[in-house]
């Protein structure tokens, strides 16, 4: 509730929040009590104003999970979203890990772009006589 109240304006509901969900953090089954943490931390930050800093992180770490998970289309948007909010905001070290990673997809987008146009003639077959052409015609490399 606390992000609600954030995203509103309201501070002080948000505050009100924070203090009551920290209070009640014992009462929070242990497996989940370190996720509610983080979300504690999150709302305790976005009070601070860092609000847009860490929405890039999140944007550009989450590209860069969806790079390696191969969901390119989804990777290259969260990324692009992130290295833009990160210029937007003056957030040098973070545009450039975004960009880092985002120019890792393109390199993986564009190689099977490029074994696509390469010519089947520009690889050396084999000729089909069998092993013993090989040997009579030296101007052909060795497999």
């Amino acid at each position: 509730m606390a992000g609600v109240e954030l995203s509103r304006g309201s501070l002080e509901e948000a505050e009100r929040y924070v203090v009551l969900a920290t209070r009640e953090l014992d009462s929070v089954p242990p497996d989940r009590r370190g996720r509610s943490r983080v979300v504690l931390a999150v709302a305790r930050m976005a009070r601070l104003g860092l609000g847009e800093d860490l929405r890039t992180l999140a944007l550009i770490n989450l590209g860069i999970a969806e790079l390696w998970a191969s969901r390119f289309d989804e990777a290259g948007r969260h990324l692009e979203d992130g290295v833009a909010l990160a210029r937007q905001l003056g957030r040098p070290y973070l545009e450039v890990t975004g960009l880092a990673h985002w120019s890792q997809l393109l390199s993986w987008r564009s190689f099977p772009l490029g074994a696509q146009r390469a010519s089947p003639s520009a690889c050396w077959h084999p000729p089909r006589d069998g092993p013993d052409k090989l040997a009579a015609e030296p101007d052909h490399p060795r497999v």
